[in-house]
């Protein structure tokens, strides 16, 4: 009954009265009690269908390997076609199941991305490794591989990651450079024909076209971006000014409306395409970041770099203007950074350098909240600076402490950098989290990003900051969202 509720076969009325009813009828429980368990149930189920929808998105926006699909719209989108993508070509070949694996950053492992016709609970799997998967390396070499019979033999050869009778698998590669595999499972023996091998390329080649698409190119021009009514959809434009776009394309009149949006897609586009992917930057050392933004823009950055002194550098800084000119000076302050990281610097020297720069471009007030990080991989021992409302803690799995708390001036409010500083030393098992004041919105505060961290920490999660953006998944985005976060292994 709990299932059929939380697929959508009953409505809740049904559900309650059928609670009620088994509740009042096996125990000695009176129909108000019973009618507040059946409403506390329903709560709880509609708790649990928002969190796999949010893992649902988010193990799309991981395929695609950006850190943010640009809109929240297009975050679902993607999700919701390659859902469309695996139902068909499963319906197709006569499977009743099709799983999207990705590798990793270092080809080790593949990790569950996308299911159908499986329980939602399978994405919360951790990664299977690719050392031993036959059926995965056979398919990166040959492109499609069949297997009518998964019981065939006395030894499973195959390792399939799912129980099935027969599958198929399919590469998903972007330029002849593998991304991950498209597995299709029957639950009967059957024989693939070349129909089948067929199908099943096909729908690799589509999922691989989703995810390329989702990262945006960084060389495309307003006009390929626009003309064509697949590229809309793929990047997330309605059909509606994708038209009107292609219309005024063809007779050369561009509305100013229409140019306005491309004008600010392609700022999105190339902000997003620059943000760093989250790996191991030292050994030991795990580093990863976040934005999440209500606008098509951002106002903020991350970044992070191994010094040629062998330190580990992360930045994180964002606008005080929430709109246009604020990502404008976001990028300014970007580029300040980038010219002033090849030389020696303490972490206050180089907020210095930055506010100097941002102060004599002389295009208004650029107010920037920014903090950076220095770590001596080898000790653990850091220092920071940190300017404006940028906060950080560190947690480990016995609990969090602050490091700064986010109340000095940003960059830019005085013609000299007045900037906090501190030292610190990361333990192992301990991570330093840098957070926007978006964060800290809906009810959510410092104890709660804290005790949200330590709660990761003590599960054994080596991915908090993921963990911290799944528990926000359901709070109201109403100002922009941007972390770093440093993980000692």
């Amino acid at each position: 009954m709990l299932d059929q509720f939380s697929n959508g076969d009953i409505s809740e009325e049904a559900f309650e009265e059928s609670f009620v009813d088994s509740l009042t009828q096996v125990s000695a429980v009176g129909k108000a009690a019973a009618t507040d368990l059946a409403t506390a149930a329903m709560g709880l189920i509609g708790e649990l269908t928002e969190a796999r929808q949010a893992i649902r998105t988010q193990h799309a926006e991981l395929a695609a390997r950006a850190n943010v699909v640009i809109g929240a719209d297009n975050q679902s989108a993607l999700a919701d076609r390659i859902m469309e993508i695996l139902a068909d070509a499963s319906e197709a070949c006569g499977c009743q199941a099709a799983v999207l694996y990705t590798l990793d950053d270092d080809t080790s492992e593949l990790q569950i991305r996308a299911a159908h016709g499986l329980p939602e609970s399978r994405l919360t799997a951790g990664p299977r490794p690719l050392q031993g998967a036959r059926g995965d390396l056979e398919a990166m070499v040959k492109n499609v591989v069949t297997i009518d019979d998964l019981n065939f033999g006395p030894l499973d050869t195959w390792n399939a990651p799912e129980p099935a009778a027969a599958a198929i698998c399919a590469v998903v590669s972007c330029d002849d450079v593998p991304m991950g595999t498209l597995w299709f499972f029957a639950e009967e023996t059957k024989h693939f024909g070349p129909a089948d091998v067929a199908l099943a390329r096909l729908a690799a080649r589509s999922v691989a076209t989703e995810l390329a698409n989702a990262v945006p190119d960084p060389f495309a021009t307003p006009a390929s971006v626009s003309v064509t009514a697949d590229t809309s959809v793929s990047t997330g434009v309605s059909s509606s000014v994708s038209s009107s776009v292609s219309s005024s394309v063809s007779t050369g009149k561009t509305p100013n409306a229409d140019r306005a949006k491309n004008d600010i897609r392609d700022v999105a586009q190339w902000q997003f395409q620059g943000l760093p992917i989250g790996t191991e930057i030292a050994e030991d050392w795990k580093v990863d970041g976040m934005i999440e933004s209500p606008n098509d823009y951002a106002i903020g950055w991350h970044t992070w770099d191994v010094l040629p002194d062998g330190s580990i550098q992360m930045a994180i800084a964002e606008a005080v203007q929430a709109d246009i000119t604020g990502a404008m000076s976001a990028t300014v302050a970007r580029a300040a950074m980038a010219a002033h990281s090849g030389y020696r610097h303490t972490p206050s020297q180089m907020l210095s350098r930055i506010g100097d720069t941002l102060w004599q471009t002389s295009l208004g007030e650029q107010l920037m909240s920014m903090m950076y990080v220095r770590v001596d991989p080898e000790t653990g021992e850091g220092e920071m600076a940190s300017a404006g409302l940028m906060t950080a803690m560190i947690a480990s799995r016995l609990g969090y402490r602050p490091v700064v708390t986010g109340k000095s001036d940003p960059l830019c409010s005085h013609i000299d950098t007045q900037s906090v500083q501190e030292t610190f030393r990361l333990m192992k098992g301990e991570t330093l989290l840098a957070y926007s004041p978006g964060f800290l919105t809906g009810g959510i505060n410092h104890t709660a990003i804290g005790c949200m961290l330590h709660d990761a920490m003590k599960s054994g999660d080596t991915s908090p900051l993921a963990a911290i953006r799944r528990s926000l998944a359901k709070q109201p985005l109403s100002c922009e969202r941007g972390a770093s976060a440093l993980v000692r292994i």
